[in-house]
């Protein structure tokens, strides 16, 4: 017997009350005859999680909502969405760690289908979208639709369009969707572009036996109309209707209305109209065998109303909007009678005096729901649909980890390993699993196959980095993720299920390795970007616990390498320090270069001379570079010496290394921080010369490439030239620091100099270091990689 697990955020209450209940609770329990069936459901706030057990083969993980997360979120939006916004409080609480992720996370293993019964579950399940699981969604709604309907508070437009994308990445990546109605089938398809042919119906239903065949012989003196609604916005607006219109203009008859939907109603008074807002199951249907007449006045919404099944099920005469009855393919004056806002109430008025019709439509109605829409013959629909699904896995897995996120790469290793493992996605299934500074579990998909993972700090994790980072000037917060990443209980747990589940382990520097150094039985691969303990040495000389977190650095390396199938460094310079610090084997090395994502051709041919005008002719100078020590020291070389030297030059500085500047640099030193790519490009475009006065650290810099990428002429030191094959006065000035402020004049005047240099470096750029070349070759070398 198969395992299905449901997510969902609200429960399956045993008997339903409300329309999302009944389908909810009714629909896996007649698909429990078939599979077995675990579901996972939110409730209000208790001690601890409960399992109730439905059946053998049906049985509900009930998960408190956390009063700091779901709590602070619903206060947080009260007033700014709408009247109802529990949905959205639901999906925005899914982001956050919480007793739910942990839950799903002990099941997920064990289920071979997953059922999302809302797109509000979506954060939750991490591995959407890389695992070999089928994934349905089994929709009740058109959910963006119906925000988009029911919410028009200031900050709407806001959350509407983030429901879109949610829905939409839902829709998009499911194997199956289902919808409860050919209008939002239709509606999914105009909205998302999904091939219809992927959405099935699986339509709101009955239990026929439930109700008892209550078609009327005798009528009430008083004739009673019934209308029953949970608390939805539009259920609100019948409400409305109900009491301010029907009831008005329909002074002979008595207007019954049960359920949450009465709560905004409560201090109304009106003789022929009788709130009773929530009620039991068996209330319900002694209303349903009493009342002479159903009504639903619906004006908007989406899915299909439960209520409305109901009622004809229960053999009661409908009148009902064209909205009411969305999704049951049932014809007016045949099955019921279709009456708009403008003619209920005169509708309804002469309905009641025609019993003789009333009694034909109940009869044509109950016989047509009963026939169509019982979850009986639902869900035999719904098993033979999804049991044509196959899995099949046409991809090798990657887990990549790595202890900050790339995903919104600017400069350095992370441009390295956001391009290249975005060139390798179109080859493999690619998920990176990091750290984030934020509250929030970050999911990102940078391409189709490449998914980023941004799993929380703990509170004890950041508590320890800021005690670290108060005793030295230079950070070390990722020797400090090196040692708190494994406790973090999400993040082990994510790690381990990922393992299992990959082809490839690959490490993205040492510092997330202790995640998974005890675990055997996958290739594991080392991608280091420097020779860590080397780098970490020159950088903390003086550091008041340095040898702890060298000997961390030394060990985590030496694990990494030791355990490693294979090793990539990038460069040859990298490899044989390796070799020479740790003893290793030459032949498990491969050295990947430092690359660069080619510019289209127009790019090069765009007029910037507005903005270099601003410069009054004087020559421009571009320095690029993350806050990472060897770039501060490249910085405080510049603004201390060379821009003192050349005092009729500008130099721009871009990159985070601009927040190690701690007092007003020279004012040809013009500070810009981090730049989107527009702004970036500009000023490239109009940088006379490049520069690179590195004189320490490790691996190799990326900045380089995207130098020679962007045809800017290039200065650089011979350190800062490791890893690349090229030539002084060839492709770069390669000089030491003390002939920059010479060199770079000379450069600028010789304009037959500056052409060449620009040439040859481009034309190695392109043949040889292109990220899409580049993955290439880490390719070639993973498939010479014994699992």
């Amino acid at each position: 017997m198969k395992k299905i697990l449901v997510l969902n955020f609200f429960p399956a209450k045993n008997p339903p009350t409300t329309g999302g209940e009944l389908r909810y609770f009714h629909f896996y329990n007649e698909l429990s005859k078939h599979y077995n069936v675990t579901l996972i459901s939110s409730s209000h706030p208790h001690p601890s999680v409960r399992i109730i057990e439905h059946s053998k083969s049906l049985r509900e993980y009930l998960i408190p909502n956390d009063k700091n997360i779901h709590g602070c979120i619903n206060k947080e939006l009260q007033g700014k969405v709408g009247i109802e916004y529990s949905a959205l409080v639901a999906t925005l609480a899914s982001n956050y760690p919480n007793k739910y992720h942990e839950v799903f996370l002990n099941l997920y293993e064990q289920s071979d289908i997953i059922i999302h019964d809302s797109p509000f579950t979506l954060g939750y399940d991490i591995f959407f979208g890389f695992d070999g699981k089928p994934r349905i969604y089994n929709s009740y709604n058109h959910e963006a639709e119906l925000a988009k309907q029911m919410w028009d508070g200031i900050e709407a437009e806001k959350y509407i369009e983030y429901f879109f994308e949610v829905e939409k990445e839902m829709v998009l990546m499911a194997d199956l969707v289902f919808a409860v109605s050919d209008e939002d089938r239709k509606s999914f398809v105009k909205s998302y572009g999904i091939n219809e042919d992927k959405i099935k119906l699986a339509p709101n239903g009955i239990i026929p036996e439930e109700l008892k065949n209550n078609l009327r012989e005798n009528y009430n003196q008083s004739p009673t109309a019934f209308f029953i609604g949970s608390k939805h916005p539009p259920n609100y607006k019948a409400v409305n209707f109900i009491i301010n219109n029907l009831a008005e203009n329909c002074r002979d008859i008595n207007f019954v209305i049960a359920g949450d939907c009465c709560n905004q109603f409560k201090g109304v008074s009106r003789k022929n109209v009788k709130l009773l807002g929530k009620i039991e199951n068996t209330k319900k249907r002694e209303l349903l065998a009493n009342a002479d007449i159903a009504i639903n006045p619906m004006f908007s919404g989406g899915g299909t109303n439960l209520k409305t099944v109901e009622f004809l099920s229960a053999g009661l005469p409908l009148i009902s909007t064209s909205k009411g009855v969305r999704g049951l393919r049932i014809t007016p004056d045949e099955h019921y009678i279709e009456a708009d806002k403008n003619n209920f109430a005169a509708i309804l008025n002469q309905a009641v005096k025609d019993r003789e019709r009333l009694k034909s439509i109940a009869l044509n109605g109950k016989k047509h729901i009963d026939q169509n829409f019982s979850w009986k013959e639902i869900i035999l629909k719904f098993k033979e649909e999804i049991d044509k699904i196959s899995k099949s896995k046409k991809r090798e897995n990657i887990l990549v980890l790595n202890d900050f996120k790339v995903s919104t790469a600017l400069s350095g290793g992370e441009v390295r390993l956001k391009q290249l493992y975005s060139e390798l996605s179109k080859h493999y299934n690619i998920i990176m699993l990091c750290l984030t500074t934020s509250k929030v579990i970050e999911k990102k998909r940078i391409t189709d196959h490449f998914i980023e993972i941004g799993i929380p700090k703990t509170d004890e994790h950041v508590q320890e980095n800021m005690k670290v980072k108060k005793l030295f000037h230079i950070s070390v917060s990722d020797i400090v993720n090196s040692y708190m990443c494994i406790k973090n209980n999400l993040l082990m747990k994510i790690s381990q299920l990922l393992y299992r589940n990959s082809d490839f382990i690959i490490t993205a520097h040492p510092y997330m390795f202790p995640l998974i150094q005890d675990m055997e039985g996958k290739p594991l691969i080392y991608e280091s970007l420097n020779v860590e303990a080397k780098l970490k040495e020159e950088m903390l000389k003086g550091h008041p616990r340095y040898n702890f977190l060298i000997g961390q650095v030394r060990n985590i390396e030496n694990i990494a390498l030791k355990k490693s199938k294979l090793v990539i460094t990038v460069s040859d310079e990298d490899k044989d320090r390796f070799i020479k610090l740790f003893n290793k084997n030459p032949q498990k090395f491969v050295t990947i270069k430092n690359g660069i994502k080619l510019k289209d051709t127009n790019y090069y041919d765009e007029d910037f001379s507005s903005i270099k005008g601003l410069f009054n002719g004087a020559p421009v100078i571009i320095f690029i570079g993350s806050n990472h020590f060897p770039n501060v020291k490249a910085l405080q070389f510049i603004q201390q010496d060379l821009a003192l030297k050349l005092k009729n030059y500008y130099f721009l500085i871009i990159g985070s290394v601009c927040n190690s500047v701690r007092k007003p640099p020279p004012q040809n030193v013009l500070l810009f921080n981090t730049l989107n790519e527009t702004f970036k490009d500009a000023l490239f475009r109009v940088a006379d010369v490049a520069i690179n006065p590195i004189i320490t650290g490790s691996g190799s810099n990326v900045k380089l490439a995207e130098y020679f990428g962007r045809k800017i002429p290039v200065v650089s030191t011979h350190f800062g030239a490791r890893g690349y094959e090229i030539t002084n006065g060839t492709h770069a000035i390669i000089c030491s620091l003390d002939e920059f402020a010479i060199k770079i004049p000379h450069l600028i005047k010789n304009s037959n100099l500056n052409l060449n240099l620009i040439n040859n470096a481009f034309d190695y750029a392109e043949q040889e270091l292109t990220w899409n070349s580049l993955a290439k070759q880490y390719q070639n070398a993973l498939k010479s990689v014994t699992k």
